[in-house]
């Protein structure tokens, strides 16, 4: 049994129950909006998983046979049941995660193209979307740069690499979102996307080895992105970089991966 909410006065009630006790609304009618709802997902599903993705043939599956538990899709957006389905994934079940919450927010292209009309417009100013746009756009724009570029490029540097130790930095949590941008943010530079790649391969691969935190940190990852497309960072020593890398790789809960987040920023603000 579990409590739902009334989509025509709002009040809970059981569904066991054939009806609302205040509006007489029928829950026969809810739970086919359900049906109707979580097709239209599997569907999406299905288009994400045969959109050209690496995924394990036993995640196909799982992806189409998710049972979700029972939640009005009057109380909750589209955008929480995908959030819901995403946090079932395990790690080495897709190649990306980048890659799959793109393609979740494939239908909000358009708001890109707007954007980038704006910012002609407007010149010298930069009107930015609200928070969810910037995740949709700035994951789209990292990762048709990283496409275009190669995925490998990281992976061939040498791996005997001194990591040298990081520069002074204010003194902030490295558990915030806002000490990894703080320092990216600072730089003006304009650089060419060539140059934004190993930036982002080495965001990707930490997202990739943080598994208990994998939303939060997708959401740090791609306001990095946004700001390292958007506004350049300066040219870093690749070397430096999969040092970095190398010094943080195994990290795997939520506060060393922070922390990993924080430390490839204070390499970048340079």
């Amino acid at each position: 049994m579990a409590i739902i909410s009334c989509p025509e006065c709002g009040r809970q009630v059981s569904d066991k129950a054939l009806k609302w006790s205040q509006c007489n609304y029928p829950i026969a009618n809810l739970e086919k909006q359900e049906s109707v709802a979580l097709q239209a997902l599997q569907e999406k599903i299905q288009g994400v998983v045969t959109n050209g993705l690496t995924v394990k043939v036993s995640s196909v599956g799982k992806l189409l046979n998710i049972k979700l538990t029972r939640t009005p899709v009057t109380s909750v957006s589209y955008d929480q049941l995908w959030l819901k389905i995403s946090q079932q994934l395990k790690t080495d079940d897709l190649k990306g995660f980048s890659q799959i919450l793109i393609s979740a927010y494939s239908e909000r292209d358009i708001i890109k193209s707007e954007w980038e009309s704006q910012n002609d417009i407007n010149g010298a100013g930069v009107i930015l979307p609200n928070k969810k746009d910037i995740i949709a756009i700035s994951v789209f724009v990292a990762i048709l740069i990283v496409g275009f570029s190669g995925c490998t490029y990281l992976f061939n540097l040498p791996h005997n690499v001194e990591t040298i130790s990081s520069p002074s930095s204010p003194i902030l949590s490295t558990s915030s979102p806002e000490y990894l941008l703080a320092g990216i943010d600072n730089q003006s530079k304009d650089v060419s996307a060539s140059e934004l790649v190993p930036y982002i391969q080495v965001l990707d691969q930490l997202e990739s080895k943080c598994q208990e935190s994998r939303m939060a940190l997708a959401d740090m990852s791609a306001a990095t992105k946004e700001i390292l497309t958007k506004k350049g960072a300066k040219a870093t020593n690749l070397e430096l970089l999969n040092g970095v890398y190398q010094a943080v790789q195994s990290y795997e809960n939520p506060q060393k991966c922070a922390a990993g987040f924080a430390l490839f920023a204070t390499y970048v603000d340079k």
